[in-house]
């Protein structure tokens, strides 16, 4: 009689542990969209304290400061630590070695030599060496973004002398980047701000980037983004060994992947609109969730506030880091306010006030915008 007891009273008492379940998913759904907003925030307190040093600050003394298996760093003590500097190449020979494999190449037979400058000028990747300008500011472990980017010029540099178009050197180069860089966490990928120009109808016309990439261009950063972005897309979908084709002499898309450039072009932007759709289906499936945790509160006690109010700070986050929108997460705010304020005179009112406010917004703000671009 006792055991049958404790059987029916099992469900009771772990259902207890529901909401605080909830708690602990909202909480690890908030972690990652909040840290690339620290880390964000940290890089614009770097800029302005960049631009605060002013042109000329005291450079120090040039020298040695580190040396790995396969590189070094030379640069001037005020603005590359030791520590710092050994930290990275810990690092950097990892992702040698996993940039090498990803392209089948040989390990070099001289360590590549990584100049560190404080200028703000083009950084540059050439045979053996690399040359990164920090723009007067201090060297950390964390700048790999540039340095993978001219590492993989001087990694090609050392197989081949012929130079392709821009678009497909700067669109490896960038492609690399983004598959190998560090000290940036999810989601920030080159991969998500591509989405970002596509949904503000900002993409430049694939046909004026075809031999147009240009370093001195007004438009340079978008300029790469897409060459970047192409190139990971001609990457995953036909491999790294066809891409790698497009660097022997005279070869073009049309001889490397049988297909016009521009079918090859049309077919990379209707894979964004795909993944535009995808991910605010994702974020809509999200504040789904929310809807219903708030709903779970109206009907069985606030213990379901603080999942639903944690849940609402990660969908919100996410939305901004992803959409650049915090609309979305005004919008199930209100509806969640709404149907929690009338659900104290009127519960089945005030949960479908809840649910009709909350679709409409999540409708509004991300599946109507998504659906259209794709359809355009």
């Amino acid at each position: 009689m006792g055991n049958t007891q404790e059987l029916l009273c099992t469900p009771t008492r772990w259902k207890r542990l529901y909401p605080w379940l909830a708690l602990v998913i909202a909480f690890l759904l908030l972690a990652p969209p909040t840290a690339w907003l620290w880390q964000e925030h940290q890089m614009l307190q770097a800029r302005a304290q960049a631009a605060s040093l002013g042109s000329s600050p005291a450079l120090g003394n040039p020298a040695p400061i580190a040396q790995s298996a396969h590189f070094k760093i030379l640069g001037y003590t005020n603005f590359v630590g030791k520590a710092q500097a050994e930290t990275f190449l810990v690092r950097m020979e990892k992702v040698y070695s996993q940039m090498i494999k990803f392209l089948d190449i040989p390990v070099g037979n001289h360590p590549i030599t990584i100049i560190v400058l404080p200028a703000c000028d083009l950084s540059h990747g050439g045979l053996n060496y690399l040359t990164i300008n920090i723009c007067n500011t201090k060297f950390n472990s964390t700048m790999s973004s540039i340095v993978i980017h001219e590492l993989t010029h001087t990694l090609m540099d050392s197989q081949t002398s012929y130079f392709p178009a821009p678009i497909i050197a700067e669109g490896m180069a960038e492609a690399m980047k983004d598959r190998f860089e560090w000290g940036w966490p999810f989601p920030y990928t080159d991969r998500e701000g591509i989405l970002v120009v596509l949904r503000r109808g900002q993409l430049i016309p694939m046909v004026d980037l075809r031999y147009g990439v240009s370093y001195n261009s007004p438009n340079r950063d978008l300029e790469y983004l897409q060459a970047g972005s192409f190139a990971s897309y001609l990457i995953d979908r036909y491999g790294i060994a066809t891409y790698l084709r497009l660097f022997e002499v005279k070869s073009t898309y049309e001889s490397v992947y049988n297909r016009p450039y521009e079918d090859l072009a049309h077919d990379w932007l209707l894979s964004l609109k795909v993944r535009n759709l995808f991910q605010a289906l994702l974020l809509i499936l999200g504040g789904a969730a929310i809807l219903g945790l708030v709903h779970l509160a109206t009907r069985l006690g606030w213990v379901w506030i603080p999942a639903a109010v944690i849940g609402w700070l990660a969908f919100t986050v996410w939305t901004v880091c992803c959409f650049y929108d915090i609309y979305p997460g005004v919008g199930l705010l209100l509806a969640g306010m709404i149907g929690i304020l009338v659900s104290h005179w009127r519960r089945r009112l005030g949960q479908w006030l809840l649910w009709s406010g909350g679709a409409a917004t999540l409708a509004g703000f991300l599946l109507v915008p998504a659906s259209l671009l794709f359809f355009h």
